[in-house]
């Protein structure tokens, strides 16, 4: 069971690091979500999160095709293959659902081990990455409407979804070595 927590674990780093030359993803988001999907279905719960997980992920997956040659970012919003916007809105979704059941599912490993302490931990990342990334999703979608004095609100709802997104990754390496 530790090994899945650890697959998860560099799964959501994978699909958290982008690096890109031209327009060839080096380190696919496809690979991030096989190797979550893997992990998860490594865990040993009957937890409805974890088919959640599962689904989600390799429903991410295969969406990320197209995106390892595709630009970051097309003019308008629109790339050859179809639209940049709503595909990264839609893996944005998909990306909350996944973490939202991977701490739902640490949690119930912790209540398993009679760890209240640890579930805690995990419940409450659980609700600070809901809030700051679907709060950076919500605010994202009002992005068309407004003018270049919001770069500063833009930067900072970056930021805190990163670090977020770094301190769920970090508590799954912990939650490996339990």
């Amino acid at each position: 069971m530790m090994r899945g927590w650890k697959q998860i674990a560099w799964g959501l780093l994978l699909v958290l690091i982008d690096i890109r030359i031209i327009v060839i993803d080096l380190l696919p988001d496809m690979i991030g979500y096989l190797l979550i999907s893997i992990g998860a279905s490594k865990l040993i719960t009957t937890d409805k999160w974890r088919t959640a997980v599962i689904v989600t992920s390799l429903a991410l997956a295969a969406m990320a095709l197209p995106g390892m040659v595709m630009p970051a970012d097309g003019e308008a919003g629109r790339s050859p293959f179809g639209y940049v916007f709503i595909l990264g809105m839609v893996d944005g979704i998909g990306h909350l659902v996944i973490v939202y059941g991977i701490c739902c599912l640490a949690a119930s490993r912790a209540l398993e081990e009679d760890d209240k302490e640890w579930a805690g931990a995990a419940d409450s990342r659980r609700k600070a990455f809901l809030f700051i990334n679907g709060f950076a999703l919500l605010y994202h979608t009002f992005t068309f409407n407004m003018d270049n004095d919001w770069r500063l609100a833009s930067f900072v709802f970056i930021l805190a979804a990163i670090a977020m997104e770094l301190a769920i990754i970090i508590f799954m390496f912990r939650t490996a070595k339990r």
